[in-house]
Formats: structure tokens, C-alpha cells, sequence
């Protein structure tokens, strides 16, 4: 059984440098997570945990977007109305290079937690969705993306209130990566994952997902049809 633990964090590849201290990108006072970032080898906070970056291949890639995207499509659809009510439009997300690269910055950090800022100079306001699981050192990537990412059906309740106008941004709650992931105002993801292995027995997974808009307190998570 795994032991799951949640909040909202993401994963990906490497992308040309960016200069993100001179423009962060950011609102005043917030740094880039992407200014003077973790190196590949990790933070101060990977001392004794020995991580390991994830590769993320365009299968894992494609296995990602396909569950981000049925799982858009079931709830935009009307399947689950009243509750969800059916949506006006819900644009298949697509990857982008360089959320998954600000993702890599925030899991080389081996902290699990938001960042203050991960915006890009194409996304100016994005979000953030994150898991961090218990797993035992046989399980493979696969498996674990499709455990964590199974996980967000699931989170339907706590947020049911919010579909019109959404108030929620405690990532301790559930709902609130089920409810970035029906963001229909995104149409772009990256993620990045990184892996520490503790003992012989189990590591920690740590699953960061950038998405190219953040949900908005008081605005609809996707507008009705």
C-alpha cells in the first residue's frame, strides 16, 4: 500500500537557460523559482536522501497528457452533472518544454512545496499541482504516475463548491489539484519528478506539474455551456 501525501508540485526535462533573476516574471517581491535554481546534483535539502531525477520519456509524456486529458474531457463533457455541470469549451492540454523545466527546478530543491513564482515569458500567471507518494523501490515510473494521477478522481468532494467561483487555494485540500487540472484557461503542461531513495525498502516520489494558467479566486474553474 503506498502513503500518499498531498500537495501540488511537478516534473520535466531540460530547456536552454533563462535568465530568470534580470526578468523574473513575477510580481513584485516573489523570486522565480527559476532564478539561481538547484544544480543537477540538488539542494542543501537532498543531503542524505540521495535523489535521483526521473527522466520523463515522451511515453511517460504521452501517459500523462492522456490521463490529464480523458480526465478534462469526462468531467467538460456533462458525466458527472449536476455536480459538474457541462462545460462551454475544455482545450486538450499539450507540453511545453519550459513549465517542465521550471518544474525541475522546484523538485531539485528535495522540499516538498509550492513555489513562490514559476512563471514564464509566455506564461505570465501559471499554477501548480503536486503529489508526493511513499513507494516501494520496485515501483516504476509508470506505475507511480498512474497511482498519483488515479488519485485526482477521486478528489471530487471538497471542492464541489467551487466549479462557479473558485475560493479554495489551500493545497492541503485535495480538491485543489482535481480542480487545476479543469482549468480550462490552461492549454499547456510540464512536469518533472524526482525520486529519493531513504532505504532498501521504499522511496519518496515527488511529482511537480506546471500548468500555463493558475485558477483564479472568485472566477469560475471552467464556464459552464
Amino acid at each position: 500500500m503506498s502513503r500518499l501525501v498531498f500537495a501540488c508540485f511537478a516534473l520535466g526535462g531540460l530547456t536552454p537557460p533563462t535568465d530568470y533573476c534580470t526578468n523574473s516574471y513575477c510580481e513584485p517581491g516573489l523570486v522565480n523559482v527559476g532564478c539561481n535554481p538547484p544544480p543537477l546534483t540538488g539542494g542543501p535539502a537532498c543531503a542524505g536522501k540521495n535523489p535521483v531525477i526521473m527522466e520523463i520519456t515522451s511515453v511517460e509524456i504521452d501517459f500523462m497528457l492522456n490521463k490529464m486529458n480523458t480526465l478534462r474531457q469526462s468531467y467538460a463533457s456533462g458525466a458527472h452533472t449536476p455536480t459538474f455541470p457541462l462545460a462551454r469549451s475544455m482545450p486538450s492540454l499539450q507540453w511545453d518544454a519550459e513549465l517542465a523545466s521550471q518544474a525541475g527546478n522546484n523538485v531539485r530543491s528535495c522540499t516538498v512545496m509550492y513555489d513562490e513564482c514559476h512563471n514564464t515569458a509566455q506564461f505570465s500567471n501559471s499554477g501548480q499541482l503536486g503529489f508526493s507518494g511513499a513507494f516501494t523501490n520496485a515501483s516504476t515510473l509508470s506505475y507511480v504516475l498512474n497511482f498519483m494521477l488515479n488519485i485526482l478522481d477521486y478528489q471530487k468532494d471538497p471542492f464541489v463548491k467551487g466549479v462557479n467561483s473558485y475560493t479554495n487555494f489551500d493545497s492541503t485540500k485535495p480538491g485543489t489539484n482535481l480542480a487545476q487540472v479543469l482549468n480550462d484557461r490552461s492549454s499547456k503542461v510540464g512536469c518533472a519528478f524526482q525520486k529519493w531513495n531513504y532505504n532498501t525498502a521504499s522511496s519518496t516520489f515527488y511529482l511537480i506539474c506546471n500548468f500555463s494558467a493558475n485558477l483564479i479566486e472568485g472566477q469560475p474553474i471552467y464556464t459552464q455551456d
